[in-house]
């Protein structure tokens, strides 16, 4: 965004200038970029359609805009830029501590017998088998958009590319938290998306008292499979 403010072919006047670096110029703006990518993209029923299995968990058939009472929905991501398998298994162990993380910080307005959902989205047929064994050990149910394989890719964006990331793309964004990869791109693309929604969230429960949006929705893991936490300082996004 910054390069494309100062780029001459961009006919910004000096208020559209001002207004975009109010919105773009702190780390602190997954709400502006998530806002703008809202506004830039819409999803397809095809895509719609290949993720709707997988949401058909949270959603009520009485509210299909409303989460079902007493769910709580974690978006994770995995972006693996290597094969090694021991790397990929210590890797996907650390999603363990940061859902329990994130179950303490978002369930802690009521108790743990809340519902628990994950969301999947990697780019390696391992973490899923490695998820499927770690997510219900927390008392939590995971979902994943079903996916056939395609054995003419083997590199290390994985065997799924195409309308497959666009469904993990739309699948991801009906989490209330969100466990992302710190180095991929798409799961900071994702995160603007949740960050966006929870802050409007938050506006509109804040007259009601409840805690549920108190807590930042956003965790990372680095690339030592380290869980970070985001820390804002005078609107500066540094992380722990």
């Amino acid at each position: 965004i910054h390069g494309l403010m100062k780029d001459p072919r961009i006919l910004l006047d000096k208020e559209s200038m001002e207004r975009a670096n109010i919105l773009f110029s702190s780390n602190y703006s997954f709400e502006s970029y998530g806002m703008a990518a809202k506004l830039s993209f819409s999803f397809t029923s095809r895509t719609k359609q290949m993720a709707s299995k997988a949401l058909s968990m949270i959603y009520s058939d009485t509210e299909p805009k409303r989460h079902t009472p007493g769910t709580v929905v974690i978006g994770i991501h995995l972006r693996h830029t290597y094969l090694n398998v021991d790397r990929i298994n210590e890797f996907d162990a650390a999603v363990k501590p940061a859902i329990e993380l994130v179950l303490n910080r978002g369930m802690s307005i009521t108790n743990r017998s809340r519902n628990c959902i994950v969301l999947l989205a990697t780019d390696r047929v391992l973490s899923i088998s490695n998820l499927a064994s770690i997510v219900p050990s927390l008392g939590c149910k995971l979902e994943y958009v079903k996916r056939s394989m395609n054995t003419s890719l083997a590199d290390e964006h994985g065997p799924w590319t195409d309308i497959m990331v666009l469904a993990d793309w739309y699948l991801l964004t009906h989490a209330d938290y969100f466990i992302g990869t710190a180095s991929s791109t798409y799961s900071y693309l994702i995160a603007d998306y949740i960050w966006e929604k929870h802050a409007a969230a938050k506006a509109k429960m804040h007259k009601l008292g409840t805690s549920m949006y108190n807590n930042d929705p956003l965790l990372w893991l680095d690339d030592s499979g380290q869980v970070t936490i985001p820390e804002y300082v005078n609107d500066e996004c540094t992380y722990r």
